[in-house]
């Protein structure tokens, strides 16, 4: 199949890249705001804007388009809310006017973020209640993803992403993911402030059983007319727990953390866990552990980072 992925560049969407170049034609759509050449050496694609794409002039037609281009750091949305919007839903916009005039199924990347205020753990797809920038301008994309369907008939599968991590994950944003926060931390022997005393429970999903999520999608495409699935393990962990074996992955256990009872933003999400009863139906297990994912995202972090000191 050809697909398109846009937002190809960054750590998503780059490992789903590779993951799927044996099996499927890919191509890459990506501003390179957040996503980088060197996450897709020996991949085709083009330097574009999502809100620009039907003025592109690339030859490449897709069969299916996995729409991952977004702003998807909720510090950031909180702090830009408009641009936020503008990405997010006017981009999206312009993403479904090509599909439809590609005739082209979508799969669209939401957010755990888009169950915000809910109280119903595991939570299932029929929940959807966002409070922040980031999550409404996910949920309204996934309503226009719901639309296009509608009109056009053409597959279109809103994806629920939880906390995704592992190798290419940005490490050097303002305010990075905390697994990299933690493992980049405990390498330089630095100490961690785990906001809220480190209550907040998180669902992490490994990027490779994230990628073998969205291949199994893919598979079953065409029985698809419009769904909702969430990609998590369907397990929680605290924060302060999350850190514990982040220690025993780097293999230090006497860097200090710093208990805050403040957070670092206005985080209305408390805990986080996928309802995957759709996802293990077309044949989803997750297949790496969270301690062995930490590991092979600290092995791959650690290499990136000696080479910076090398080079410095």
């Amino acid at each position: 199949m050809k697909i398109l992925i846009t937002g190809g560049a960054g750590f998503i969407g780059s490992n789903l890249a590779h993951y799927l170049k044996s099996k499927h034609e890919i191509f890459i759509l990506d501003n390179f705001t957040a996503g980088s050449l060197e996450n897709i050496k020996g991949l085709d694609g083009v330097a574009c804007d999502i809100r620009n794409i039907n003025d592109a002039n690339f030859k490449f037609k897709p069969e299916l388009v996995i729409h991952l281009a977004a702003i998807n750091s909720l510090p950031y949305a909180f702090k830009y809310p408009r641009e936020t919007y503008e990405v997010n839903v006017h981009g999206t916009a312009e993403v479904l006017k090509y599909c439809e005039e590609n005739s082209c199924g979508i799969i669209f990347a939401g957010t755990s973020a888009e169950y915000e205020l809910t109280t119903q753990f595991p939570t299932p797809e029929t929940e959807c209640c966002p409070d922040s920038p980031y999550a409404i301008s996910k949920a309204i994309g996934g309503k226009m993803i719901k639309w296009f369907h509608k009109k056009t008939e053409l597959p279109s599968i809103h994806t629920r992403f939880f906390s995704t991590f592992g190798p290419a994950q940005d490490h050097n944003r303002d305010v990075p993911p905390v697994i990299s926060i933690f493992l980049k931390n405990l390498h330089y022997g630095e100490e961690s402030t785990l906001f809220l005393q480190g209550k907040k429970e998180r669902d992490y999903v490994y990027v490779e059983d994230n990628n073998r999520a969205l291949d199994l999608i893919i598979n079953n495409i065409a029985s698809f007319g419009h769904e909702i699935i969430n990609i998590g393990t369907g397990e929680r962990i605290s924060i302060f727990n999350l850190f514990k074996v982040c220690q025993k992955v780097v293999n230090n256990s006497k860097s200090s953390y710093n208990l805050s009872e403040g957070d670092m933003w206005p985080d209305p999400t408390i805990i986080t866990q996928a309802d995957i009863v759709k996802l293990k139906k077309i044949g989803w297990s997750q297949q790496v552990s969270l301690e062995q994912g930490l590991t092979l995202h600290y092995n791959w972090l650690k290499t990136e980072l000696e080479k910076n000191e090398s080079t410095n």
